[in-house]
């Protein structure tokens, strides 16, 4: 509060200060004191409390009236703001032997207007204007209207005493409101206090509220600032997550990738197994075949010599030409009866496909299609040697000769 009241404080002094001078310039405003008149002339006095009067100065105005005769006597000061008007008529004063007079002692300054000194007098001048009362000044002058008693002259005119009390009137209403202001003083004082104080509450109130506008941007600064970081780390938590997965589901697929290609191995290896399973099984079924053909063939022949020797009969040489024809759409179908004799064989002998691995399975069989053409090729070659040798070495047997229409002979062994 001491503060901001420090604060009007020279307001407060530059007012007093105006107001003492104000009243010092009211009192020291040079004023007229005195007006009067003498035998020989006119007096002005004109009183100042201090200060000279090196710029007074006066000039007589003729205005245009219809008085010719009147003149206006003007004293003026600029600098003290300082105008009076006087009227006079100019066959009663010595306009150019007007002059100032002054006492230092009293700091008076004294205008001195000289009359005209005239021997005789035109006695309507002074007459006329009184005997006809037309309100205007009496400016006749003889002796007989001289007195030691009269020292106010009616040559001053209305106009100049109505100046003279609206300057008298100023000042006292100048004075008057100094007055005023020195009792208003207090209460001015102590509008200005209570001012100052609503002036500090305001500003300690606005200084609290920028506090906590300041405090409020902070803490919201530090929680945005907690968040972006909670955000990061919730960002990097998640990265680290999403690394991690990946890796697993990398290391997932490669283990997969591993096993497939494990399963693939292991697969070629029991599809080689089965085919040199097959290959063996089928060269030692050939070989079987081909002593079983060799022993039908000894025994056809020796049971074609035995019964050439025998029975020797055209129609048996008839018949086996026929048979001979015969012979070969029933080792075609024989051949065929073989084929797939070997096929169902070979898919017994195929590795039935794991739990759970019909699409690496497919994969595997997608992957190797060059395999089973060239396991096909292979499996067509031994089926077409086999038919060839078989067509080859193919002779009827005792169940075949026993289907034809005419049998020649028949035993059995052990009949008698």
């Amino acid at each position: 509060m001491a503060s901001s009241f420090s604060s009007f404080e020279p307001l407060l002094t530059y007012l007093s200060e105006l107001n003492q001078w104000q009243a010092q310039k009211q009192f020291s405003r040079p004023r007229i004191i005195k007006k009067l008149e003498t035998e020989s002339d006119y007096q002005i006095q004109i009183y100042k409390e201090y200060g000279d009067f090196s710029s007074y100065e006066f000039c007589v105005l003729k205005p245009a009236r219809a008085y010719k005769s009147l003149v206006q006597l003007l004293v003026e000061l600029r600098e003290d703001h300082f105008k009076k008007v006087f009227q006079f008529n100019s066959n009663d004063i010595d306009i150019h032997s007007i002059h100032w007079e002054y006492y230092e002692d009293e700091n008076i300054l004294v205008l001195n207007i000289p009359k005209k000194q005239d021997l005789c007098y035109n006695l309507m001048d002074f007459t006329l204007p009184g005997f006809f009362n037309f309100g205007g000044p009496f400016v006749g002058q003889t002796a007989i209207f001289n007195s030691p008693q009269r020292k106010q002259s009616h040559i001053f005119t209305e106009l100049e005493d109505d100046l003279i009390r609206a300057q008298y009137q100023k000042e006292a209403e100048e004075a008057a409101q100094v007055a005023r202001w020195k009792q208003e003083e207090p209460a001015i004082r102590a509008q200005y206090q209570k001012e100052a104080e609503e002036a500090a509450l305001i500003g300690r109130l606005k200084q609290a509220e920028a506090a906590d506008n300041e405090m409020a941007r902070k803490v919201a600064e530090d929680e945005a600032k907690q968040q972006d970081e909670l955000d990061n780390k919730e960002l990097q938590r998640l990265e680290r997550e999403g690394q991690i997965r990946a890796q697993k589901e990398y290391e997932r697929a490669k283990k997969e990738a591993a096993n497939r290609a494990k399963q693939r191995a292991e697969a070629q290896k029991r599809r080689k197994e089965l085919r040199e399973m097959n290959k063996a099984r089928q060269e030692e079924e050939q070989k079987r075949r081909e002593e079983h053909d060799k022993l039908v063939e000894q025994q056809q022949k020796f049971l074609q010599n035995l019964l050439s020797n025998m029975y020797a009969d055209p129609l048996l040489e008839l018949r086996k030409e026929q048979k001979e024809r015969e012979k070969v759409p029933r080792s075609s179908s024989k051949d065929g009866n073989t084929k797939k004799q070997q096929q169902e064989r070979a898919a017994e002998l195929q590795p039935e496909p794991l739990d759970g691995d019909d699409d690496e399975g497919e994969d595997v069989s997608m992957s190797e299609p060059g395999a089973e053409k060239s396991e096909k090729k292979k499996e067509e070659q031994i089926s077409s040697r086999s038919s060839s040798s078989s067509k080859a070495t193919y002779h009827p047997t005792i169940e075949d000769v026993d289907d034809d229409e005419y049998v020649v002979f028949r035993k059995k062994f052990g009949s008698n």
